[in-house]
């Protein structure tokens, strides 16, 4: 049982099951400066949805926050950018498609299950510290919509596993 996080520790989760190798997933950029510019420049430009959109409503915003977000550990910051490379490079690989803007948004979300539970830096493994310091990073109207309680049921599922 990989469970470091307890119940609370899991909404702030907005993700889900199966974990994969973090050498597979890798993000399109990289460099903290440019890493959140990926949504708008590499996303949105070629693919618009705006404001409303995943890469600019929601990619970016969280990027941003979890960039400049202090107090977390070396392993929260492993975590932090292990993921934030999987969910671009995942979102990247989505929106090369020739899917409708709800349909990225879908893509986009359901690649958060794989992204936060990846092998080597899963949300599971966490010190209690750094779950409660990605907590408050997050909104309460996506960490407690629908899409966010499907998310934390599958993390919660793949952490007891």
């Amino acid at each position: 049982m990989r469970l470091g996080l307890g119940i609370c520790g899991l909404l702030l989760i907005a993700c889900g099951a199966h974990p994969q190798d973090d050498a597979s997933r890798e993000s399109p950029l990289s460099g903290a400066a440019s890493a959140c510019d990926f949504y708008a420049s590499s996303v949105e430009a070629e693919r618009p949805c705006g404001v409303d959109g995943y890469a600019l409503g929601y990619g970016e915003k969280y990027c941003h926050r979890f960039m400049n977000q202090v107090g977390l550990s070396e392993r929260g910051i492993a975590w932090r950018d292990a993921t934030m490379r999987c969910l671009q490079g995942e979102f990247l690989e989505a929106s090369r498609t020739n899917a409708s803007c709800s349909s990225l948004t879908d893509a986009a979300f359901a690649s958060h299950p794989v992204c936060y539970t990846q092998t080597e830096h899963s949300i599971c493994a966490l010190p209690m510290s750094d779950v409660w310091t990605i907590l408050r990073t997050l909104d309460g109207s996506d960490t407690f919509s629908l899409r966010g309680a499907k998310q934390i049921r599958s993390v919660m599922a793949t952490c007891l596993q």
